[in-house]
């Protein structure tokens, strides 16, 4: 009961951030969500910090999760085809979540004026722009691809990582094609990488 009480906790307090933001979600405005005392949010998370790195870290295990699923179905043997694998991935992930979506984008915008948020969101994303970049030194490596432009690769996988997170806001914000914006980032990945 407890795990579930606790998961169950972390669910509403992302729906509930996706709409209200992380200034305006508390222990009150969760605990009515469940039907509870905020008193019950406080035995699972000491502060309201602990349960949004629980958040964070929820919504990161779904993120790669779901990737990783996705890459596994479409059974890449290149590094190019893992990358591209793992961008289509993100934009079939958001989606589908679009709330986690949203509290990205609200820790984004509200991390600019609480320090403590900022490094925890970019705890968060720095792991997606790592993985990009392991792809690209793997490619590298490999002699599978070359890199277009003059970057270095931790360049280019910050510059990919920082597309797929905008295209993955835009994909939520517009409720657009999944496809369109795969197209759109294939055209980015192209630009970066050539095979």
């Amino acid at each position: 009961m407890g795990s579930n009480r606790k998961n169950s906790i972390i669910s509403e307090a992302i729906a509930a951030t996706s709409v209200l933001g992380f200034k305006r979600t508390n222990a009150r405005s969760i605990a009515e969500r469940l039907s509870i005392q905020p008193s019950n949010v406080f035995y699972y998370f000491k502060t309201e910090q602990e349960l949004t790195k629980a958040m964070l870290e929820q919504i990161v295990l779904t993120n790669n999760d779901m990737v990783e699923k996705f890459s596994e179905k479409r059974n890449p043997t290149t590094y190019r085809q893992k990358l591209a694998s793992y961008i289509l991935g993100n934009l079939e992930w958001a989606a589908r979540h679009p709330e986690s979506v949203n509290v990205l984008l609200f820790g984004i915008c509200e991390g600019q004026s609480d320090s403590n948020l900022l490094q925890l969101i970019s705890k968060a994303l720095s792991q997606g722009e790592e993985k990009v970049y392991n792809m690209i030194v793997a490619g590298l490596a490999e002699g599978e691809f070359t890199i277009n432009v003059d970057l270095k690769p931790r360049e280019v996988a910050k510059a990919l990582h920082q597309s797929i997170i905008g295209q993955t806001v835009r994909s939520v914000t517009e409720q657009s094609s999944v496809k369109l914006y795969h197209k759109r980032m294939t055209a980015t990945l192209d630009c970066f990488i050539s095979e």
